[in-house]
């Protein structure tokens, strides 16, 4: 907050002395862009971005290294808030240039490689996500050294990749390394640390190790809390994480306050048609099937398939989860109509 005042003072010198459209001034546009991404401000964050990217467009040409540092933050800023369909030709023009200028070796074509693959992660298109991964990977290791931070985003991020394919075994050793990789070249209190926490504790969970993930989100929190701010889109996806452990622990009362905390968040960022929030939703839904209370579940889950179909199509992982939910309730509210009209009979009789 305390860099705002002081990135507006030297747009103002900056505008003056050289110009609207000179690349110091897209240099402003962009850092302060970065700066209200970091506080979850996309609405001004994009503007931001988008007018450093027209000036250097301009100024030169749209073959440039610049230019590719322009489509890649707006088209991370994209994918954040679930717009992959316009994100995927942003990311895929920032690789193509970055190839162009560096050679297809170089760490700045790995980080456009590993923004794809997360792209293609969470589409569901696996394959290709895990090939991209890989050379990314390669580039990191071979360029930056084992020991970097890069490295350890790639690795998280294969992890997870493995995690969702249900591959619980290689997933727990990359998620593990890029922790302790993180811990040790970061430090303990950053959020790719907390990244790390998350992920790790969400596999734990997903294999029925509850005490062992409980730790780990917990401390995640913390680490986002004092980094972000309580109202911050990575706050909340922590209260999520929490709050479907708490579900699965049988803690509903909790888990439901934690679920409501982290949607308001999400909804006062992000709106009502984001991905994480048909994330929310659905949990939020599973906690009350989980309570036998099926006709609050059933429009929460109806909400997250509206907004995963909208956002991924109808053949997507999400969906196909969500859907399979959703027809499971719909069995059992059945099945309770069924027995109240076989109980209605039986007093009339």
């Amino acid at each position: 907050v305390q860099a705002k005042p002081l990135y507006q003072q030297a747009l103002t010198i900056r505008e003056n002395a050289l110009g609207k459209d000179h690349p110091a001034v897209a240099e402003i546009f962009n850092n302060l862009g970065m700066l209200y991404d970091a506080q979850g401000d996309y609405k001004q964050t994009r503007t931001l971005y988008e007018w450093a990217l027209n000036i250097r467009e301009r100024v030169f040409g749209e073959e440039h290294q610049e230019v590719a540092q322009s489509l890649d933050n707006l088209a991370g800023l994209l994918y954040a808030q679930g717009d992959y369909h316009q994100a995927k030709p942003l990311y895929q023009r920032a690789l193509n240039i970055r190839e162009k200028i560096f050679g297809i070796d170089h760490p700045a074509v790995a980080q456009s490689l590993n923004n794809l693959a997360e792209l293609y992660r969470v589409q569901g298109r696996y394959q290709r996500a895990k090939t991209l991964y890989e050379r990314a990977l390669l580039i990191r290791k071979t360029v930056l050294g084992e020991e970097h931070p890069d490295v350890a985003q790639t690795l998280n991020h294969l992890g997870k990749l493995y995690q969702m394919q249900s591959q619980y075994a290689p997933a727990q050793s990359l998620l593990k390394q890029s922790l302790i990789l993180r811990e040790k070249v970061l430090g303990e209190k950053h959020p790719s640390v907390a990244e790390s926490l998350n992920d790790l504790a969400r596999l734990y969970q997903m294999r029925g190790q509850y005490a062992k993930a409980r730790p780990l989100l917990e401390r995640a929190l913390t680490i986002k809390e004092n980094v972000f701010g309580q109202e911050h889109p990575e706050v909340a996806m922590s209260l999520c994480n929490l709050a479907s452990l708490c579900n699965a622990e049988g803690q509903y009362l909790q888990a439901e306050i934690l679920f409501e905390n982290a949607l308001m968040i999400w909804e006062t960022v992000w709106g009502k048609n984001h991905p994480h929030i048909a994330y929310g939703l659905s949990n939020f839904a599973m906690l009350h099937e989980a309570k036998g209370e099926y006709l609050q579940a059933k429009p929460l889950y109806e909400r997250a398939l509206r907004i995963f179909r909208d956002i991924f199509g109808d053949d997507h992982p999400e969906v196909r989860a969500v859907s399979k939910n959703y027809a499971d309730l719909l069995v059992k509210i059945s099945k309770g109509k069924g027995i109240m009209a076989k109980v209605s009979r039986f007093f009339r009789k």
